[in-house]
């Protein structure tokens, strides 16, 4: 359910402008004559330290937060611009409101820069007769775009706080980059989820507003996902306070895309899937939270504006209708398309709340799908379920007993009673799959006398009935969970699932960045003169297959198979993500898509000209890590024989799974589950070069940020270039 929002303005972008005119001094900033101020560090009213964001050729954006505790109104400010370190050459000297409905965040676009120019800033804030100063900030803009200039960026993404530290920055720090692009999950919603974090006294996040938050898990494992407005600002304030990622601000502007956490984990739109279909998850007022909070506190110019007057923002551009997708031009060598992955995007195509045994293509589907591609169903019929119509003929008597049982597995799993025999009276109805009949009635029967116990259906029965494609069949085997549903789903019948939904049941159940979106992608590739077209996104199209059917695994049925991991990823949009790579990026040369999200380092060639780099997380739990946990924890995948000789061959197997259907070369050229990390990009007119700077696991639980030696140490690099349409490791 959603409720209505209050009316209100958002914050809004001041505009200064650089001026030609030589400004000395403050006075006229403050009230008090200048000569009786005195200058003083002021790091305690600026916690949060300062950032630049959205560099463009003319223009950039500032942001500071300004906060007085015995101050309850809006504060005064100075913002000064100089071309230099001493600020000499000042070219902007204005006054600003720091307002408190903002929680005293401040942004200023300014404007009249010249291209490719590094700019000082600092903000003051006076008391009394003292001048109260920030720290130097440093930003660049963008080279003109008629400029043939080298550019080199970093690329970042995923960086939980709770129990973990940002060493993976300090790699980027002594590195001379012209700005770095955070691809998402800049903050995370959770303040101890037991599945990836683990908070210690130096580490963690806690919410003032605990009764605004979402109270989750139990017991010793109770933990809080921020829901108010409160509870997100809370999370970018604590994650700001960390001392290297305020450097990391100072030092580079940033460009910057929002994934799912800075909203809810695996969120589609404004929903949320903590509960995997239990309830019923979507908050429109909750998203509408987070947007606000990010656009307080992120260093995004979100009205890509160049006027010269205040931008106000108002709630009609938050969620449905907040649009951060931008595009940024760096000279001739690069064009950078930003898209926004989470709030177009639908369900997923297996809700977490899917009754293992429906049959979602009965025989006469699966006759026409296939027939289609020049497949006999009769030949293929033993990949499939054989299956039941529970409501009429031989088998309608089951329907009963089925209902009983299956209210009984609700009950079990959390819901009451009325619930749970509604949610059975929906789901025990028409074509169900054999397996899972025969798995609820021996459920069943384990109660009963065995006078009273009922029949399974026979081998030799079902080796007579018509087989289908049921959600167990896709890797469904829980009544709610996200395994089956968003990861570990079966490859084969999730592809032939997703073309038969794509043509016949839902055209748009896949279009993750909505039409609007796509034709926006289109014109700026089209129209850009830069060699190489970069598309930013959260989520990677590298795919992430693991295929266990190589008999020397031994890996017993029904293990051995090939499997998505991931299917919240483009994975698990498999129609649109070959759309995207053959017919809308593979239109253009020289197309590199960038990606974060997943918490491991990959180098894809999609062939087509198209290529994808994924960097790891900064510092949240990694892939491998992940992993490891499911197979451990999960019923189902935790009897898995030869588990750890899987985690270890996890990299090798993930670039066998990348080789396309009647190919032999893999698409995946590294791939790197272990480890954290960042990337830099360099870009002229000739190469496209990146270079992972990783650290292992365990630099991540430690504080690193006082060790001088340790990015020499401990940071390792794995370098790669595009050139002449190859992608090779150098």
């Amino acid at each position: 359910m959603t409720t209505q929002v209050s009316r209100r303005k958002l914050l809004k972008t001041l505009v200064m402008s650089a001026s030609a005119v030589s400004l000395t001094g403050l006075t006229g900033c403050f009230d008090s004559d200048d000569d009786d101020l005195s200058y003083v560090d002021g790091a305690e009213f600026f916690p949060q330290g300062l950032a630049s964001g959205d560099p463009a050729a003319q223009h950039v954006l500032l942001w500071t937060r300004v906060v007085d505790p015995n101050v309850s109104g809006d504060m005064r400010v100075v913002v000064q611009v100089a071309k230099d370190e001493n600020f000499t050459q000042v070219v902007v000297n204005q006054t600003a409101i720091a307002e408190q409905d903002f929680d005293g965040c401040l942004k200023v676009r300014v404007t009249g820069l010249s291209p490719y120019t590094h700019y000082y800033y600092r903000f003051f804030y006076a008391k009394g007769n003292t001048r109260y100063r920030s720290i130097v900030g440093r930003t660049k803009t963008a080279p003109a775009p008629d400029s043939d200039t080298q550019v080199k960026f970093g690329f970042v993404s995923c960086q939980d706080m709770t129990g973990r530290y940002f060493n993976s920055y300090l790699a980027l720090l002594n590195e001379d980059l012209d700005f770095i692009l955070h691809l998402g999950d800049y903050v995370y919603e959770t303040t101890g989820d037991p599945s990836f974090q683990n908070p210690n006294s130096e580490r963690a996040v806690s919410f003032s507003d605990e009764a605004g938050a979402i109270t989750l898990g139990s017991g010793d494992n109770t933990y809080h996902a921020a829901q108010s407005l409160s509870n997100y600002r809370e999370l970018y304030k604590t994650y700001r306070s960390d001392s290297v990622l305020q450097q990391i601000h100072a030092r580079f502007p940033m460009i910057c895309i929002w994934d799912d956490h800075e909203f809810s984990d695996d969120c589609w739109q404004d929903n949320a899937t903590y509960f995997d279909g239990q309830s019923n998850e979507q908050n429109q007022d909750r998203r509408r939270n987070a947007e606000r909070a990010y656009f307080e506190f992120m260093p995004i110019d979100q009205t890509r504006g160049t006027g010269a007057s205040p931008i106000t923002v108002s709630d009609e551009q938050l969620f449905p209708q907040a649009k951060i997708y931008r595009d940024f031009n760096f000279g001739k060598n690069l064009h950078i398309a930003c898209a926004d992955y989470r709030s177009y995007r639908p369900d997923h195509l297996i809700p977490e709340d899917a009754f293992p045994g429906t049959v979602v293509m009965n025989r006469d589907v699966l006759t026409m799908v296939l027939s289609r591609v020049g497949v006999s169903y009769d030949d293929v019929k033993s990949n499939f379920s054989p299956y039941i119509d529970v409501e009429a003929g031989p088998f309608a008597g089951y329907k009963a007993p089925l209902t009983q049982v299956v209210t009984a597995a609700y009950m079990q799993e959390g819901l009451d009673a009325a619930a749970a025999q509604a949610k059975a009276v929906e789901v025990v109805q028409g074509e169900l799959a054999v397996t899972v009949v025969n798995t609820f009635l021996t459920q069943l029967n384990a109660q009963l006398p065995p006078a009273q116990q009922i029949p399974l259906i026979s081998d030799a029965v079902a080796a007579t009935l018509d087989a289908g494609l049921a959600f167990f069949t896709l890797g469904k085997t829980s009544l709610f969970s996200d395994l089956g549903s968003r990861y570990f789903v079966l490859k084969d019948t999730y592809d032939l699932y997703a073309r038969y939904r794509r043509a016949a049941v839902d055209r748009n159940g896949e279009n993750a960045l909505g039409d609007e979106q796509v034709s926006w992608l289109h014109h700026t590739f089209s129209v850009t003169n830069s060699k190489w077209k970069v598309f930013a996104n959260s989520v990677s199209f590298t795919p992430m297959v693991l295929d266990l059917r190589n008999p020397a695994l031994g890996i017993p049925a029904p293990f051995n198979q090939r499997f998505y991991l991931n299917a919240d990823q483009w994975d698990g949009f498999p129609t649109e993500k070959q759309r995207m790579l053959n017919d809308v990026l593979g239109r253009y040369d020289n197309v590199v898509t960038l990606a974060g999200d997943i918490h491991a380092a990959f180098a894809t060639d999609h062939g087509n000209d198209v290529f994808s780099f994924t960097t790891s997380s900064v510092s949240s739990a990694t892939f491998g890590q992940l992993i490891e946990g499911v197979l451990t924890t999960d019923p189902l995948l935790s009897t898995l024989p030869n588990r750890d000789a899987l985690l270890a061959m996890l990299n090798d197997f993930l670039v066998a799974g990348s080789v396309p259907d009647g190919d032999t070369t893999p698409q995946n050229r590294f791939v790197d589950t272990t480890n954290h990390g960042v990337a830099v990009v360099t870009v002229d007119s000739d190469n496209f070069d990146v270079s992972y700077k990783q650290i292992a696991p365990a630099d991540a639980l430690t504080s690193h940020y006082s060790n001088t030696s340790f990015v020499t140490d401990s940071v390792t690099e794995r370098n790669f270039r595009i050139a002449n349409g190859q992608l090779a490791e150098v």
